[in-house]
């Protein structure tokens, strides 16, 4: 686990882009992967996000053994969430598709207040922890929230192999919703394949 250096930030941005975006249920409900337009939108969000000299970035990669940072397979698509700094959801976006994903986004983060809930006053808003297809189930979600050293990290996993690693792994469910439900709710249609259900599952005290 290591700080991303300023020359990788194109990596994580291709790894969040081809690890991710292209699988993930709600973007494909919002319609971002069949879009050109969305898909360049969404390339350009996350490489600014990336890059944003305020964004702290830690990316799990491979140990060479020389130093170097290796291949980079895993990195946080987190927001820290405390009281004092409440979440702020506010792009200039310009695809429909992209419009949707966040209308979607915030509409379910509304749903659930996970501070007052859990009785936390920070925590780690996981919008998926990346990580390579060729590393999965390895536990490397929870070394970068062992590595960051916040209390509670909270998800809403949407994909059914997810959701299996995340019970594995001793997630605890805290609220779930239906896909053909939330469908109706944003006016999208979701994936029938895999689970059927959304759910927001909460690590708590284990990354201490």
């Amino acid at each position: 686990m290591v700080d991303a250096p300023c020359d990788r930030t194109e990596d994580v941005a291709e790894l969040i882009f081809h690890h991710f975006m292209t699988g993930e249920s709600i973007s494909k409900a919002a319609g971002i992967p069949k879009n050109d337009e969305a898909i360049a939108e969404y390339k350009r969000l996350i490489l600014g996000l990336v890059q944003d000299k305020d964004t702290h970035i830690v990316i799990c990669c491979l140990d060479n053994n020389n130093g170097a940072v290796g291949e980079i397979i895993g990195a946080p698509l987190m927001a820290l969430i405390t009281k004092d700094k409440p979440e702020e959801l506010k792009f200039q976006l310009k695809s429909k598709e992209l419009q949707k994903f966040f209308e979607i986004i915030i509409g379910l983060a509304a749903m659930y207040d996970m501070m007052a809930e859990q009785g936390v006053d920070k925590f780690y808003d996981g919008r998926g922890v990346v990580v390579h297809s060729n590393y999965r189930r390895c536990s490397i979600g929870r070394l970068i929230c062992q590595e960051l050293g916040v209390p509670l990290t909270a998800a809403l996993m949407t994909a059914y192999g997810t959701q299996k690693a995340a019970e594995c792994d001793g997630w605890e469910i805290v609220s779930e919703y239906n896909f053909e439900e939330m469908g109706k709710q944003f006016n999208v249609t979701f994936d029938k394949k895999g689970s059927s259900n959304s759910k927001i599952d909460g690590s708590k005290g284990k990354t201490q």
